[in-house]
């Protein structure tokens, strides 16, 4: 299991969970967004549309913007953003990891956009998620999952980070780049 663990700072939700949140949730016919324009709700096909669009747009700005760029969009669609934990806290991967059942790896402590993150943050969301895990728990996967984990989401600096790091490997959502024979294109 990769996934972003509560490591005791204030809780903000993953930006595109509030982002589908507000987009699925919202009665409006349309709104204007930022970014896109006028932009249909009024399908599922439409609210799924608008939501890819704004995933893409919001992932290439810089990460400084996104959050305002998220409430703007929060606010078009007339939905409050979750204020509930969707992340795992220590105490319940504590409970799961003994039986071995359950597995888990290194996935950032912020779950930021690794790309975007500025490379003296790196070996902390990388390094510092994977010391953390080593910490908690003594079954643990030496593999780094990047969040997000499209092309545009890793770059040189996170993979050097990675390595740094003394894992493994790592994976994405990329198919072609998960296999054995290109791993070093991870690391």
């Amino acid at each position: 299991v990769w996934h972003t663990v509560d490591v005791g700072v204030p809780f903000q939700p993953c930006w595109w969970g509030t982002v589908y949140k507000v987009v699925t949730e919202t009665t409006r016919e349309a709104v204007g967004m930022p970014e896109l324009g006028r932009v249909p709700l009024n399908t599922k096909v439409a609210g799924d549309a608008a939501y890819t669009a704004l995933v893409e747009a919001f992932e290439n700005m810089e990460a400084d913007k996104v959050p305002v760029m998220v409430e703007a969009v929060a606010k078009a669609c007339g939905v409050e953003p979750a204020a509930e934990k969707h992340i795992i806290g220590w105490q319940e991967i504590e409970t799961l990891a003994p039986d071995g059942d359950v597995t888990f790896a290194p996935h950032t402590r912020h779950h930021p956009i690794l790309a975007q993150t500025a490379e003296a943050d790196l070996q902390d969301e990388i390094q510092g998620s994977w010391q953390d895990l080593q910490k908690h728990i003594a079954r643990h996967l030496p593999l780094l999952a990047y969040p997000n984990g499209q092309p545009h989401a890793v770059n040189r600096a996170s993979r050097e980070a990675a390595r740094n790091a003394s894992l493994v490997g790592c994976v994405t959502r990329v198919t072609w780049t998960n296999a054995i024979a290109r791993r070093h294109t991870l690391l």
